[in-house]
């Protein structure tokens, strides 16, 4: 399975331009090692309940 890199290798140059028009994008990128994955870019089920912790919190700062 190819990720993201693979198939645009200025992927993360890309997102980055697209960011500066958000005003709340929320990036885990920098997160990965911090969860564990059944396989590819699937959580596993105790990771599964950590990421939607995050979103949610970034929700609510968003909406302050």
């Amino acid at each position: 399975m190819k990720n993201e890199f693979e198939l645009s290798p200025d992927f993360d140059k890309q997102k980055h331009e697209v960011i500066r028009f958000s005003s709340n994008y929320l990036d885990l990128i920098g997160l990965n090692d911090n969860f564990d994955y059944t396989y590819g870019n699937h959580l596993h089920t105790d990771s599964g309940k950590v990421v939607p912790e995050i979103i949610t919190n970034q929700i609510n700062i968003g909406r302050k």
